[in-house]
């Protein structure tokens, strides 16, 4: 299912809340002229596979459709820009670390990498090649991410501390 934030009768999060409670089988995606920070991490937390702004161009809304239909979380690559870096107009106002569990979480810097890659919708196969490891070794960093940060799944894990800790820029 895809959604636009500018569409009628659409409140944001708390509509994708009541549609993921409704049907929590269906996978959805924001397709939106945002690209605002805090846009991004409340529908993560309503429970969206992907957020997909318009200004990416039709190339990559394809590939970025293409991979929430394959079964993967899809975020544009402005989450994982660290926020002093980040365009203003992006930031949206929300504060680094109000996402529960984003103070007290002590990430390894593997865990950065994973939880980078995470952000950018890779999936355990794509990480360990990307990092040159084994898949068995990239489920071990997950797992752990998920009890530093107190998540459940890698949605909430990005959305949860994405935007707290400066997440390293990876090629």
């Amino acid at each position: 299912m895809t959604l636009d934030l500018a569409m009628p009768g659409m409140l944001g999060a708390s509509t994708v809340h009541e549609l993921r409670c409704a049907y929590p089988s269906i996978q959805i995606c924001v397709i939106t002229a945002s690209d605002k920070r805090d846009d991004i991490l409340h529908l993560l937390q309503a429970g969206v596979h992907g957020f997909i702004p318009k200004a990416l161009g039709i190339l990559e809304i394809k590939t970025a459709l293409r991979r929430v239909m394959g079964g993967q979380i899809y975020v544009p690559p402005v989450l994982s820009m660290p926020i002093a870096e980040e365009p203003i107009a992006m930031r949206g106002g929300f504060e680094p670390g109000a996402a529960t569990g984003a103070k007290d979480a002590k990430l390894s810097p593997r865990q950065k990498e994973v939880l980078s890659l995470m952000a950018k919708g890779c999936s355990n196969k794509e990480i360990a090649r990307k990092l040159g490891l084994a898949e068995g070794t990239i489920k071990v960093h997950v797992n752990a991410l998920f009890r530093s940060l107190g998540a459940h799944n890698r949605v909430t894990a990005v959305a949860s501390l994405a935007h707290a800790i400066e997440l390293p820029a990876l090629s």
